[in-house]
């Protein structure tokens, strides 16, 4: 029997909240032959071996970009250079929580975290046979503090003093000031990526092309198709990891294309021509793919980033934590979870994701102190209480006859984000607040953000990945710049609380392994509820289709062995458990 979609995403729904995997697809059972793709059929043509490569299609990236990859520069690396040849000197498998060393093999502090010393592994090399070094690592950290618009110059800029090689694999970090985490900078997806020496010394590192590409990844460039909008990576057979590591990617060749509309992946998934159609993106139209071809699995994980709404805290009467949870009671997020999500997701209980990573983080007795639930009567009672009365249009008012009224800002492109943003807006008109819902186009929605030109906004909600209450580390009270006046410091939304400011102070100087840090983390996490300075509302659940037919070894929902996010850098990890099914 076919494989049927909605029973998956049932499953989805009711997956257990702290886990990062979903419910598993039902048994496809026996398949019918699928027939052979070819030139004629729909889709350009890849001019490699069908059953030697997978084909993955893509959204965003810079595909205007070609003969280009830099890395450093902004907008300056064409596609897929992330996924196929970029490696980092530590990686965290985010599905499974686990910290894995790879270009290095340890890191190690001095007593007050001033000081990190990285070990580099003796067997890494660059894809043009030369050694990977400590050089490179003290090169590149250099290089990028010398130009804070190169990737993360203002981040080396503030905190490192200087940086040597002691020898070709030990390279010492002095710190400005005391930083237990500052090895996560090389750790975090689309974190600092070393570079060459040999090949970036002498070049303007605004400017250089790095083509033809050298990084110490699995694949190397093939051919590029800019007319198809295509990258070819094809397997280094001289890769270090396969020695290293122990690890070798399966596929010869990795293909690197921008989605089609849906009609043109569906027609392609039918005949075996791509491995991973990503237009697909809500219940119908994968359940279509899954129709035409039985060979299809489907892989549920979380974003990062819960679906989330923003409020201006700095704008009166939203700067007033009452006022915040009253607009709290009016969000409806099972209804958003179970129809207005892509697919059915799960309500967010936290502002992190899921993850089983962020469980020590997710303290459910102190969320259980916050009356949080959708409630339109307590909504209410609250406004009541604060004097805010409906008016002879309903609308409610204050003392002295202003009016709530407000605007939800949404990015011109966000979907789901709108969906979000208009059912509030219903529900709060129920409690006499008017909000009118405005898509904002381009950059002019985050120049809204960070000059605090906005009432509320609908996006997204992306804190700390690791370290879920490191999330708030950002939002100091000292951080705050005034209404009219860009911020460079992160705290968009004015946050205001001068008690989350003393304990993310303290936290950010503790190492997360000591114990005493678990209190601060809940006085942290008790100031975010009672103070509500953002709503997380939704789980961001994407579901990945995956074909069968040439490769095994995709992630399944009740295998979530990597993540299986194809534009992720730490998707190379499910390229080296891909083999070849025989067709």
């Amino acid at each position: 029997m076919k494989l049927r979609l909605l029973p998956l995403l049932l499953m989805l729904a009711l997956a257990a909240l702290a886990g990062c995997a979903v419910a598993p697809p039902p048994d496809t059972g026996a398949s019918e032959p699928v027939a052979e793709a070819d030139e004629g059929v729909a889709g350009e043509y890849v001019p490699t071996p069908r059953n030697e490569t997978v084909i993955v299609n893509e959204i965003g990236g810079n595909w205007d970009v070609w003969e280009s990859y830099n890395l450093l520069a902004p907008n300056a690396a064409a596609p897929g250079i992330w996924q196929a040849a970029q490696e980092h000197l530590f990686n965290i498998n985010w599905a499974t929580g686990e910290f894995v060393y790879w270009l290095a093999e340890s890191y190690d502090y001095n007593n007050d975290f001033t000081q990190l010393t990285i070990k580099t592994r003796p067997e890494a090399h660059w894809n043009d046979g030369t050694p990977f070094t400590a050089h490179d690592v003290k090169f590149t950290i250099e290089m990028v503090q010398s130009e804070i618009a190169l990737r993360m110059g203002s981040t080396m800029q503030e905190w490192v003093a200087s940086v040597e090689a002691s020898d070709d694999h030990t390279a010492v970090i002095s710190l400005t000031k005391s930083n237990p985490r500052f090895h996560m900078n090389f750790a975090r997806a689309w974190g600092f990526p070393v570079q060459a020496k040999h090949v970036w010394e002498g070049n303007d590192p605004l400017e250089f092309k790095n083509f033809p590409p050298v990084f110490t990844g699995p694949y190397k460039l093939h051919q590029e198709f800019p007319d198809q909008a295509m990258n070819i990576w094809v397997k280094d057979e001289n890769y270090w990891g396969m020695d290293g590591m122990g690890v070798e990617v399966g596929p010869t060749y990795y293909v690197t294309r921008l989605e089609r509309v849906p009609e043109t992946e569906i027609a392609d998934v039918k005949v075996n021509k791509i491995d991973h159609p990503h237009a697909l993106g809500d219940a119908t139209l994968m359940q279509a793919a899954v129709d035409a071809n039985p060979a299809i699995q489907l892989a549920g994980w979380r974003d990062p980033c819960p679906r989330a709404i923003w409020f201006n805290n700095a704008k009166y009467p939203l700067s007033l934590p009452e006022v915040r949870h009253a607009i709290n009671a009016a969000v409806n997020r099972q209804k958003v979870a179970d129809l207005l999500f892509g697919v059915p997701t799960v309500p967010a209980r936290f502002p992190w994701a899921d993850w089983g990573v962020h469980d020590k983080y997710s303290f459910e007795d102190i969320r259980a102190e916050f009356e949080l639930d959708y409630n339109i009567d307590r909504g209410n009672a609250i406004l009541d209480e604060l004097g805010f009365m409906p008016g002879n249009d309903g609308i409610r008012v204050d003392g002295e006859g202003n009016p709530m009224e407000f605007q939800i800002n949404v990015p011109g492109f966000a979907n789901t984000e709108y969906n979000i943003a208009f059912d509030l807006s219903e529900e709060l008109a129920k409690m006499g607040i008017k909000a009118n819902v405005k898509r904002i186009e381009g950059q002019a929605m985050w120049a809204s953000l960070d000059n605090g030109n906005f009432d509320i906004s609908s996006h997204w909600f992306c804190g700390d990945w690791a370290e879920g209450p490191l999330t708030f580390s950002d939002w100091k009270h000292t951080n705050i710049t005034p209404i009219g006046e860009k911020t460079n410091t992160g705290n968009r939304w004015r946050v205001n609380i001068p008690e989350l400011t003393e304990v993310m102070n303290q936290i950010e100087q503790m190492s997360p392994n000591d114990p005493a840090i678990e209190d601060l983390y809940r006085q942290a996490v008790r100031l975010y509820f009672e103070h509500l300075p953002g709503l997380a509302i939704v789980q961001t659940t994407y579901v990945m289709p995956f074909n069968w037919h040439y490769w095994d070894g995709w992630p399944t929902s009740d295998n979530v062995y990597a993540v299986p996010f194809t534009w992720w850098p730490e998707f190379k990890y499910v390229m080296f458990s891909l083999t070849p099914t025989g067709n």
